[in-house]
């Protein structure tokens, strides 16, 4: 099968040929209990789709049904939604869809969401889905009718206030206007920058979800906690550049990213401007000790809305961290929030480490007492 969107029917066939031919290789199979066809929410509703992905996903419902019963294959259809990563870890190795909305956000280049304040993008974790799966072919082996199963999480916000989480989380705004699906389908995608294929998903649909909540109760699966999930899956796409390599890791805690170089312990980094947590990562390699080492607001990727460089940031790290105390060490600018931490809550600071700390430093040239100029400079740094 393939996942992406602007491909051409031909492109796109694959996930119809290679569906029907897994059909025809377990019908061959002795003693076969259960076939799982992995179709998606919005595909079985009888309807064509709005682009070369879903009309191949469509009709490749329609035909695995077809073969399955000339087959006497015994037939699951499982529709999830839109699938995020793992709700332990938030590990995912695809960025389509949702991902790429989060990374505009993110990127901070979301001026407006797209659709009303019904629009609703329902989603499910990578390993809940598959628990289900299992469950469903469980289920499936002990019946002689096809079975079908639509898997999501119920409690997914509407659009707009899915937005808002994932911005609280990433510490950026989130967009306060909405664009009608019309006007952004009507309008060129080079101007919007948002793949038409994607607007058939947003809409306010609900989808029938009583066989899968069947399945939680009868099989004990129990709904991922979807506000911590949500956290995981945008603390890994983030800690990735949004990729499928894991180059880095971390966690966002109320909006700052927090890197983990190595086995940090109770060990803090702060790093200085123009910097990001990743500097620090020749140090840990030749000391061979890892360390917690966060991006300071505004810098690396953390998000910058609403935030002070105080004792208080810090103080939220190491909460968000679950330490009581740490050993930090500070440089430059960041030699504030540790020192201000190191007065108002010396139980928290084991030790203190001041590298080139800024009022000891030589007065900043003029560009640098300009804010005007100052600003964007560093922003490009």
């Amino acid at each position: 099968g393939r996942f992406a969107f602007g491909l051409d029917d031909a492109q796109a066939r694959v996930n119809v040929d290679g569906a029907v031919a897994t059909v025809r290789v377990v019908a061959t199979l002795p003693g076969l209990r259960a076939h799982g066809h992995v179709g998606g929410y919005r595909v079985a509703d009888g309807t064509e789709g709005d682009g070369a992905y879903e009309r191949s996903k469509r009709e490749a419902v329609r035909q695995v049904a077809a073969q399955a019963e000339a087959l006497g294959v015994p037939l699951t259809q499982l529709h999830p939604a839109t699938v995020l990563g793992d709700s332990r870890t938030g590990e995912t190795s695809q960025t389509t869809g949702l991902g790429d909305t989060f990374r505009r956000l993110w990127e901070r280049r979301l001026p407006a969401r797209v659709g009303g304040r019904d629009t609703w993008v329902p989603v499910v974790f990578a390993d809940d889905f598959a628990r289900l799966a299992l469950a469903a072919l469980e289920d499936r082996a002990g019946r002689d009718e096809t079975t079908a199963h639509w898997i999501l999480d119920e409690a997914t916000p509407r659009l707009p206030e899915l937005l808002e989480t994932l911005a609280r989380v990433a510490g950026v705004d989130a967009p306060t206007r909405s664009v009608p699906v019309g006007l952004v389908r009507a309008l060129p995608a080079r101007w919007t920058g948002v793949e038409k294929e994607t607007l058939g998903f947003l809409d306010a649909r609900t989808y029938p979800t009583e066989s899968a909540r069947a399945l939680r109760e009868a099989h004990g699966i129990a709904t991922p906690d979807l506000s911590a999930g949500l956290s995981r899956w945008a603390s890994h796409l983030v800690a990735t550049g949004f990729s499928a390599e894991p180059a880095a890791r971390g966690r966002f805690v109320g909006g700052t990213f927090v890197g983990e170089l190595g086995a940090p312990g109770d060990r803090l980094l702060l790093h200085g401007l123009p910097l990001e947590h990743g500097s620090w990562a020749p140090l840990v390699d030749a000391l061979g000790r890892g360390a917690w080492a966060p991006d300071l607001p505004g810098l690396g990727r953390s998000g910058g809305a609403g935030r002070d460089l105080d004792g208080a940031w810090l103080e939220e790290i190491l909460d968000g961290l679950g330490l009581e105390a740490a050993t930090i060490v500070a440089h430059s600018l960041a030699c504030a929030p540790a020192l201000e931490l190191a007065a108002t809550r010396p139980e928290r600071v084991r030790a203190l480490i001041l590298l080139s700390p800024f009022f000891l430093q030589r007065r900043a040239g003029a560009l640098g007492r300009c804010p005007a100029l100052a600003g964007p400079a560093l922003k490009r740094m």
